[in-house]
C-alpha cells in the first residue's frame, strides 16, 4: 500500500482547464520568423524617419511628421516586444 502511494505521488497531475497543446510543431517555427522579420521592419521605418528629419530643411510639417513616425515605431517596437514575451511565456506554460 505505501508503495503505490509513493508511486501515484510521483505521478504528475494537470489540473489545468487548459487542453495540451503540443509546441513541437510549427507554431514557434513560424513565431521564431515572424518577429524578427516584424522588429526588423520597425526599425526600418524608424531609420527611415530619421532619415527625412535630417533631410527635412528645416520644414515644421515634415519635422512634425517624421517625429509622429518616430513615435509610432517606438511604440510598435514596444508592441512587438510585448507580444514576443508574452506568446514565449505562453507557450513554455503550455508546453
Amino acid at each position: 500500500m505505501i508503495s503505490l502511494l509513493q508511486h501515484l505521488a510521483d505521478v504528475p497531475v494537470d489540473l489545468s482547464p487548459l487542453p495540451h497543446v503540443s509546441t513541437d510543431g510549427k507554431i514557434p517555427v513560424v513565431l521564431g520568423i515572424v518577429f524578427p522579420i516584424a522588429g526588423g521592419v520597425d526599425l526600418l521605418v524608424m531609420a527611415l524617419a530619421g532619415i527625412r528629419m535630417a533631410t527635412s530643411r528645416g520644414d515644421s510639417q515634415a519635422v512634425a511628421r517624421a517625429r509622429g513616425t518616430i513615435i509610432y515605431g517606438a511604440v510598435g517596437l514596444v508592441v512587438i516586444l510585448s507580444a514576443f514575451t508574452i506568446v514565449a511565456f505562453v507557450l513554455t506554460k503550455l508546453a
